[in-house]
């Protein structure tokens, strides 16, 4: 099965492997050299047999290698939302390859892990880092100083993504982490942004037990919104993009 025919296959179950799967393009010659540029430059990683390693680690992911794709730049330039240079941009345009990530675990640490390898890929020649689960792309410098910190809000900027309409906003990608995502009930982008990203990171950090009917605000004395648990109903359980662990929606209090 190729890379795109998984991407957008309503045959695999998103619950199973892979259950993390990132893309880094890059201008190599040939396969030769994607190795050795790998155990060069990326850091202590090795490439053989389709597995990716860290040596001092252990740490062990599935590489696939695609060839070029000549639709990927715009999908690198719709997914990327005006944040990748332009420069950027063009250089996917003109990728030999594609190296494909693959995880069948999710949670904390094997972000943390994917990400150093994500990065250890860029440093040997990678351009981009696309998210495939949640359907956006980042920039190679973006990438770097996310992955350099760890906290809560860097790793949820390189997994997670917002989409939306005139009335809700709603998270895509947190299932890398088992978590559910979220919706925030507001038509405006800016405030569900930080609603969102303030609650998702307040979820990866402290693990509260939730239920229906608590509240959240994203500070003392702003507004405040009633939780309620659903099913991840905004694409279905076949969907590559399907959250299995669920959703927390979130609904503005009106005022008494």
């Amino acid at each position: 099965m190729t890379m795109a025919a998984l991407i957008d296959s309503s045959q695999a179950n998103p619950v199973q492997e892979p259950a993390i799967v990132l893309g880094i393009p890059g201008k190599w010659k040939d396969h030769s050299e994607i190795v050795r540029a790998i155990v060069e430059r990326s850091g202590g990683y090795l490439f053989a047999g389709k597995i990716l390693m860290h040596v001092a680690s252990g740490t062990r992911f599935e590489l696939d290698i695609y060839d070029h794709d000549p639709s990927l730049a715009d999908k690198v330039r719709s997914g990327g939302m005006g944040q990748i240079p332009e420069d950027d941009l063009i250089a996917v345009r003109d990728h030999t390859f594609t190296l494909y990530i693959l995880s069948d675990k999710t949670g904390r640490e094997e972000v943390v892990r994917m990400m150093d390898a994500a990065t250890g890929l860029l440093d040997a020649g990678g351009l981009v880092v696309k998210i495939e689960k949640a359907g956006f792309s980042v920039s190679a410098a973006q990438w770097r100083e996310h992955g350099s910190v760890k906290a809560a809000y860097s790793l949820y900027r390189s997994m997670v993504t917002l989409v939306g309409d005139e009335r809700e906003h709603f998270t895509c990608g947190m299932s890398a982490f088992a978590l559910p995502d979220c919706a925030v009930m507001e038509s405006d982008l800016q405030t569900a942004f930080e609603v969102a990203t303030e609650f998702c990171c307040y979820v990866m950090d402290e693990a509260p037990k939730l239920a229906e009917g608590h509240t959240f605000g994203i500070a003392a004395g702003s507004k405040r919104y009633r939780l309620s648990f659903e099913n991840y109903t905004y694409y279905p359980p076949d969907d590559f993009f399907h959250n299995p662990y669920g959703l927390w929606k979130l609904e503005p209090l009106t005022e008494a």
